[in-house]
């Protein structure tokens, strides 16, 4: 089966670069057996216990970690099952063209201050980069401010409150709750974190 037919998912968004979907399982359901044609990335918004089960391959148990991200080659055929009491929840980045190999030579934290003050500093680490953009991990402290540097598709890991200055994506305030995404055509945009929590976002940054 395409993976394009996969019930439980559904479209987000899609741009010229990428399609983004969200693959919503229930408690004790489980995908068909499906077959992924391109290459994709897929954040874990849930740290929902699973299990995957590859094409002639034995099932196997996996919690993915909160906020993580993976990135899988286009050509594989797998299934998952939630034997867990809460949905599994899996945004889906997949992509237009073949992405390479991922390349975690400039992964490493940086620090974004709108203060002085080192508490309203936000935090990005890069986890890697591919061909069309680099994966980013951030995190805005309440009240702080990110700034994208280029176009930008946001992935948020936990439910905020956000606006962007300067730019109609986000105006007015509104909340970001996990399993959605968004996508910020302009470059230099600030991301500004309304809530009282620290907010944890994954950022795709899209290289020229």
């Amino acid at each position: 089966m395409p993976d394009a037919q996969v019930p439980q998912r559904r479209e987000l968004l899609r741009t010229d670069r990428f399609t983004v979907y969200l693959l919503d399982l229930p408690p004790g359901q489980a995908t068909p057996m499906h077959r992924h044609d391109v290459d994709i990335a897929t954040v874990f918004p849930s740290n929902t216990r699973t299990v995957s089960t590859l094409w002639h391959d034995s099932a196997r148990a996996d919690r993915p970690a909160l906020g993580a991200v993976r990135f899988r080659s286009a050509g594989f055929t797998h299934s998952t099952a939630n034997p867990d009491t809460s949905h599994f929840l899996g945004v889906i980045v997949a992509f237009a063209r073949s992405q390479g190999h991922p390349d975690s030579t400039t992964s490493g934290l940086r620090r974004e201050c709108s203060s002085p003050q080192a508490s309203a500093c936000a935090e990005s680490t890069t986890l890697f980069c591919l061909k069309d953009v680099c994966v980013l991990d951030v995190t805005v402290p309440s009240g702080g401010v990110w700034k994208g540097t280029v176009p930008v598709l946001v992935v948020p890991v936990t439910s905020s409150m956000w606006s962007t200055p300067g730019s109609p994506t986000v105006t007015p305030a509104q909340t970001l709750a996990i399993g959605t995404a968004l996508y910020e055509p302009v470059s230099g945009v600030p991301w500004r974190n309304g809530s009282a929590s620290p907010a944890r976002l994954i950022a795709f940054s899209v290289r020229p």
